[in-house]
């Protein structure tokens, strides 16, 4: 038995084990602190955080039947602000479409419907209170709210 202990101690060594580190760790001294960093937080911002002073984007995915009228809607992008998305909704479905044509036969079809609210943009009430010019305008006005896609 005595034979037998030099050679564990010794292959123990050999790998580099030592039972008195693994079970005893180092104190630190009294006072003494752990290295580290001062790190800022990372606030995550909810999709639904009120955004003042920017502008809100939102499109909504409108279902345009062969009759041109709406069959469903629902929000493809959110601008993040409910009141503003269901707003957007609204406006979709108020408006007017076309049937898409596949082959001379009107056809299902999606649109996409962007609506776009600017900081400082007066309420529908008051634009529509303004004066419509009493010239036409000289240059031809796009329109770059509405864009078709092909449905698949």
């Amino acid at each position: 038995m005595i034979e037998e202990m030099p050679m564990i101690t010794v292959g123990l060594l050999l790998f580099g084990l030592s039972l008195m580190q693994a079970t005893t760790p180092t104190p630190l001294p009294c006072g003494c602190q752990a290295d580290a960093d001062v790190v800022k937080p990372a606030i995550p911002r909810p999709e639904n955080f009120p955004v003042c002073c920017a502008p809100l984007y939102a499109t909504v995915a409108v279902l345009v039947g062969p009759d041109g009228k709406v069959e469903k809607t629902s929000i493809y992008k959110s601008s993040g602000d409910l009141s503003f998305d269901m707003a957007s909704i609204r406006a979709a479905r108020e408006s007017t479409y076309k049937a898409k044509i596949v082959d001379c036969h009107p056809v299902e079809g999606i649109v996409y419907f962007k609506t776009l609210i600017v900081a400082g943009t007066p309420p529908p009430q008051a634009l529509a209170a303004t004066p419509t010019p009493s010239c036409p305008p000289t240059v031809a006005l796009q329109s770059n709210d509405i864009d078709t896609a092909a449905t698949s």
